[in-house]
């Protein structure tokens, strides 16, 4: 019966992540009213992480860890403002998504993206980012096996997840360009809005490539250890 309850559990957040989010995106991008929308994305990302613990509700350190890796992203985004498209802030996503599941993954990515933008500003790109690199998050988790690969093939697999996240973050928010620009989705116009954005998402993949290279391996070391210390039950 538990068995089966967790798949449940794994389909309804398959279905929030990849089918009620996006469908948010579209009535974002109707309506316009994208301040609503980055709310009710961050209501229905707050689902799979509460779902995660089953039969009862998180404990304060798992809230506040959340809440210090949110921060973390947060910050490191900012910092990293003089730097256009070179931050460590997909890196710090995948890391998290890796160390601590999809549905953490997922939420700090969404909190990452409309936080940061308090600072940045926030408007009808908002919620097309927080599903990006809440989207990186949970796949970031979906592909936790590699942490159990020998050292060579984890750290290829944990550069080649870099790569592929910077252009999933490149696709989403190039679609929310041509939906702004054109009101429907114009194929000539991505085409055209893939090309030009190219170079910045190159410098998004060498940002990405750099600081899981340099730092992942010893922020994952300490993620797991934080997990297995503290949220192992």
């Amino acid at each position: 019966m538990q068995r089966n309850t967790v798949k449940l559990y794994k389909i309804l957040n398959y279905l929030i992540w990849f089918l009620f989010i996006p469908g948010l995106l579209l009535l974002a991008f109707l309506t316009g009213e994208f301040r609503i929308i980055s709310a009710l994305v961050i209501v229905l990302a707050l689902i799979p992480f509460f779902l995660k613990f089953e039969s009862r509700l998180p404990e304060a350190k798992e809230v506040v860890l959340l809440a210090v890796l949110t921060a973390l992203t947060v910050v490191m985004r900012i910092v990293f403002s003089p730097l256009p498209f070179f931050k460590p802030v997909t890196a710090l996503i995948i890391l998290a998504g890796l160390a601590f599941g999809s549905e953490a993954g997922f939420l700090i990515g969404a909190l990452s993206a409309l936080l940061s933008n308090f600072y940045y500003s926030q408007g009808i790109w908002t919620p097309y980012q927080m599903f990006a690199w809440g989207l990186i998050g949970s796949v970031s988790g979906l592909m936790k096996g590699i942490l159990k690969l020998k050292k060579a093939w984890s750290y290829f697999f944990l550069l080649l997840l870099g790569v592929f996240s910077a252009f999933v973050f490149a696709i989403i928010m190039d679609i929310q360009t041509v939906l702004f620009i054109d009101n429907y989705f114009n194929l000539k116009r991505f085409i055209l809005a893939t090309g030009s954005s190219f170079p910045y998402t190159m410098i998004h993949v060498l940002s990405n490539v750099f600081f899981l290279f340099a730092f992942g391996e010893i922020m994952l070391r300490v993620f797991v250890r934080i997990k297995t210390k503290y949220f192992n039950h």
